[in-house]
Formats: C-alpha cells, structure tokens, sequence
C-alpha cells in the first residue's frame, strides 16, 4: 500500500483536528453544565474531594471519554474515508483514476458527513451512558442525564455532518474537474424540506431540553432550601431544650418535631462517627455524606447531600455534649417533584410537536419553488421543447426569487440560440442547394452559350436542319435550367410549410434524390431507394423531407471525413401500425458514448462544422 502524501496527511489532520475541536468543545459543554442539570452539591467540583470519594476526578473522567471518543473517530474516518483518501494519493500524485472510482468518491463525499454523524451520535451516546452508570445511581438521575445527553448528541452530530461537508465539499468539486461526466441519485438522497428540518430539530431539543433541566434543577434547589430553612429554624428554636446529651435524649428531642414531608427522617451521629442512628428502618446515612461534611460543613451551613445527582439532601446541625464531644443531628429529605418534571416534559413534547408542524409547512414552502424549477427543467428534457411563455414567477426578494429570475433568463437565451441556430440551418440548405444549382445549371448555361456563339456566324439558308437541331439544343438546356429553378423555389417554399398533407413518399424520396444529386456525385458516392410502392404519409411533407435529408447529409459528411466512398441506401416498409424508414450507410456508425443523447437539442460530433440540429423529429406522420 503506497505511502500517503503531504496532501493527504495535511487533510487528514485539518479534517481530525477539527472532529477533535467539536468533541473537546462538547465535554467542556457537558462538564459546566452537568451540575447545574444534576443537582451536584456546591463545592463537590474540589479536586481533593473527588478523590476521597470517587476513584477518578470529574476531570479523569471526562478525558478519559475523550480520548476514548476520539479514538473511535480515528478508526471511522480510517474507515469511512478509505477511498476519499485514496483519491487525493492519486490526484497528488498526478496518477490516472477511472470513471468508476471517480463516482465511488462522489458517493462516499455525499454518503460520509451522513455515516460520521450517525457514529458521533450514537458514540456520544454510547459513551455518555457508561459515564452515567459510573458516576450515577438512581434512576431518576439516570433518565435526566440521558436526555441532555441525546441533545447534546444531536447538536454535536449536526455539526460533524456540516463540518464534514464542508471538507468534503472540495473533493466532489475536484472530481468534475477530473470528470466531466456525471450521474443522478449518486449517494443518500435526503429531501430539501426534510433535510432543513433535521438540521433545525437538534437546536430546539437541545435549547427545550436544557431550558427544561435548567428550570427543574433551579426549582428543586429552592425546594432544597425552603425544606432546609424548615430544619434549621426548628432546631435552632429547640436548642436551648437540650440538655444531658444521648441518643435517648436526641430521640425523644427530635420526635417532637414534625416532619415537612411523610418520607422525611431523622438521623443522629454519635462522635467520631461511631453512630449512626436513623428514624426510618430503610433510611440510611452514606460516606459521601459524611466526607462531604468533614469538607464542606462550614461553607454551606449544615446543609449536606447524599451524593453526585442524588435527589436527597440533608440539614445537620452540630451539638456539643458535657465532655466537649460533637454530635450531628438533623433530618434527611427528599428533592424531587415527578409531577413538575412530567410538566416539563409535555411541554417539551408538545412544542417539538408544534414545531415539527410548522418546520415542515416551512421547509415545503422554501422547496416549493425550487422543485417547480425542477419540474420546468425535466419537462424541457424530457419534451425537448422550451416555451417563451413559460416562465416561473419570482415570488420573493430572496435566494429562491433569484433561482426563478435565472431560469427564466437561461430559457429566454437558450430560445434565443435555438431561433439562432433555426436561421442557420436555413441558411445552411440554401447555401447548399444554392452551390448544388451552380453545379448543375453550369452544365446547360455553357451549352446555350456555345451554342449562341454558332449563331453568331452562322448562316440558317446554307443549312436549316442544323439551325433546328441547335435550337432545339437551347430549348433542352433552357427546361432543364428551369426545372432545376422551380424543383429549388418548391423546396424554398416549402420548407417552412406546417400545414399537413397527403403525399406519396417515392415522391419525396426521389426529390430528395434529385436535388442532393450534386453533393452526392462530389464525394463519389451514389443513393439508392428500396421502397415498397404506393406508401402514402399524411402529415408535414417538408418537415419529413428535411429529416431525411440532414440523415442523408450526415452520411455523406461520414464518408468524407472518413475517407470513405460508399452507397447510401434509403429503405421504407409498411407494417401493420407504423411505417419504418431506414437510411444505411457504410461509413463507421454512430460513436457509442454519444447514441444515448442523440434525441437531446444542439448535438454534434464535427464541432464547428456541425450545426448540432439533431435527429429528432416530434411530429407524427399517419399511413392512409
């Protein structure tokens, strides 16, 4: 496998180093805000805590996914961007590449930012799980952390499929500059509309899911204060009733006062935590309670919490018995309201909801245009037929508005060179018939004029039956000059005659044969005309004469340009619905890679000496 190149290694490290950027940026997002969203007790970000009471810092943590993430991403785009990079190896290294590998690249730069998004996705996601599982241990915790993080997911997503399009972007370009060729429905094909819609729905989850973790967490710790500032008041209020310090003292002191919430409980822990006694028999007391006291006790005035995105908190209060000794007592209670984050979440629901309405009106609306402009342009294809009065309305001052106006002025100038081109060929056959004319009036026009310097001396009583005969001579020569003028005027006149008629084609044929005459005895070739007799056509005369004419040319300038000298065969025969004319020549055939666009407007194989009117003829013609 060949090295890669400085083009190569110089993308490759542009395209990760950015990757890296976006995910760097998205655990620096999740990192601030995952205390706010959960709940953390204040302080517990301290370093020298998280060591007493986690086996990896917040900040081991999120590093460690990082790099785990970014490793991941190494291994996609090893394996997503394969041929891409082979590509650009060879491209450097100014080496052939085929049409198939060239179309393989174009569909994985359209097919990529969509596959390396998915893997962001759901890699974040994956990741952020386990995260979740190591840091978090109650399930309520678990499902807020797991929706911030699908939103977090999803914004991080978008912005490595836009990302990546932006890099790969260079790349398609780069493949038409090798290949003009092209092909339709290369590569994933997402709809207009549906694509604006997928790149907005990440911004509204994630500025509705974080606004609604925001609001309950922020709701929460007043709850957490207002339940604490109970306590705290009872306790205080009580102090001075205390007195011969024990548990059973303790006991019977707290017993008196009322609880804020049915579940709420009591706790007293003895010096040197030797203790500890609770109220309620499935109560508990954690060590991260204890340590986090030992740490923060002072800074938050008694108010303690059970651990990371726990919704239990605590309100201790310190008391000194008769030997100086400290105790803790206070009352456990919970921090949660299921109702007021279901609340949240139908409000959630219901504006994606609302949003998913409106965001689809809108992008159908902003596509709508475009899609009639594709319309017109596959009816022109398919028809091969511009229209002047089919134009698109500009239906607004915006980018839109200017793709209606440009395809309306890209119509008017194709019409334009197709009028162009009209006169030309016009011009064209009456040059050609003009020099055919010269050629063949040539011929009689010296023959009178001989014959008219006899006259001169001669003298008609010495010998009158030569005088006739030289007369008659003039007069053969004057009929066919002018049969040669009417057969050219009746061409001329009919050439731009719509209206239909019933004609005889042996007729035509033999007309055509007539007046191409000239052109076919220059280039040495001859014409022959195997027909069935009696076939009658209904429908524009001219219109057929002048197809089967431009076929006829067509061989003719094959045998010219090839070289070439050869017959030209036209065969017609009758079958039961239609009637098949053939026109053969031997001169090398129609080039493969053009025979699929001979049917498409302005086509030619002889540059400037082709006037690219094509072969195709959309008028019918009826059998009698």
């Amino acid at each position: 496998m060949s090295k890669n190149t400085k083009q190569v290694k110089k993308f490759k490290t542009k395209f990760i180093s950015s990757i890296f950027l976006l995910d760097l940026i998205t655990i620096i997002i999740l990192y601030l805000i995952m205390p706010t969203i959960q709940g953390y007790p204040p302080y517990s970000e301290d370093f020298a805590f998280q060591a007493k009471v986690q086996p990896l810092t917040h900040i081991e943590q999120y590093t460690s996914i990082l790099l785990i993430g970014m490793t991941l991403n190494i291994i996609s785009l090893k394996l997503y961007m394969k041929r891409i990079y082979a590509y650009i190896n060879k491209t450097d290294k100014k080496e052939d590449i085929k049409y198939e590998e060239i179309l393989k690249v174009r569909k994985d730069c359209i097919n990529v930012p969509y596959k390396l998004a998915l893997f962001e996705f759901f890699g974040i996601l994956i990741l952020g799980l386990l995260l979740n599982l190591v840091m978090l241990a109650q399930p309520f915790a678990v499902v807020k952390f797991t929706l911030m993080i699908i939103s977090l997911a999803s914004i991080t997503a978008l912005s490595v499929l836009i990302i990546s399009q932006k890099y790969l972007y260079n790349i398609l370009e780069s493949t038409y500059i090798k290949d003009k060729r092209y092909e339709k429905n290369n590569g994933i094909r997402i709809k207009n509309s549906l694509s604006l819609q997928i790149q907005m729905l990440p911004f509204v989850l994630v500025v509705l899911i974080l606004i609604s973790l925001v609001g309950y967490s922020k709701a929460m710790n007043k709850q957490g204060e207002t339940i604490t500032s109970y306590y705290k008041a009872y306790l205080e209020a009580e102090e001075e009733k205390m007195n011969n310090i024990n548990i059973d003292s303790l006991k019977q002191f707290l017993d008196k006062i009322p609880v804020y919430n049915k579940s709420d409980y009591y706790f007293i822990i003895t010096p040197n935590d030797e203790t500890i006694y609770v109220s309620d028999k499935d109560g508990s007391i954690s060590s991260f309670v204890l340590d986090y006291r030992d740490f923060f006790f002072q800074k938050t005035d008694g108010r303690l919490y059970e651990n990371f995105g726990i919704d239990e908190q605590l309100y201790a209060k310190k008391v000194l018995d008769s030997n100086g000794k400290i105790w803790y007592i206070g009352f456990k209670f919970k921090v949660v309201d299921y109702e007021l984050f279901i609340y949240y979440l139908l409000i959630d629901v219901i504006v994606l909801a609302l949003y998913s309405v409106l965001s689809y009106i809108w992008a159908k609306n902003m596509s709508k245009n475009s899609n009639k402009i594709s319309e017109k342009l596959k009816k022109i294809l398919n028809t091969n037929a511009l229209d002047k009065e089919n134009i698109l309305p500009v239906m607004s001052n915006d980018e839109l508005g200017d793709l209606s106006y440009y395809y309306n002025k890209i119509q008017e100038k194709l019409i334009n060179q197709q009028d162009i081109i009209s006169i030309q060929s016009k011009f064209t056959a009456v040059g050609e018939v003009a020099v055919g004319m010269a050629h063949d009036i040539n011929s009689p026009a010296s023959a009178i004029e001989g014959t008219v310097n006899l006259l001169y001396d001669f003298k008609v009583e010495d010998n009158e039956e030569e005088y006739k005969l030289l007369l008659d001579n003039m007069k053969v020569a004057i009929e066919k000059i002018l049969k040669l003028v009417n057969n050219a005027r009746e061409q001329f006149r009919n050439h731009d005659n719509l209206s239909k008629e019933e004609f005889d084609l042996d007729e035509l044929l033999m007309s055509m044969k007539n007046a191409e005459e000239t052109a076919i005895i220059k280039e040495r070739c001859s014409i022959e005309i195997n027909t069935e007799k009696g076939i009658k056509i209904y429908g524009i005369k001219s219109k057929l004469y002048q197809v089967i004419v431009n076929l006829v040319r067509n061989s003719l300038n094959a045998y010219k340009d090839n070289k070439l000298q050869g017959k030209i065969t036209i065969e017609a025969e009758e079958n039961k619905n239609e009637i098949v004319i053939k026109v053969i020549d031997n001169a090398g055939g129609i080039p493969e890679q053009i025979k699929d666009q001979l049917f498409n407007k302005i086509l030619t194989t002889r540059g400037t000496k082709g006037t690219g009117l094509r072969i195709i003829f959309s008028l019918k013609y009826n059998r009698i």
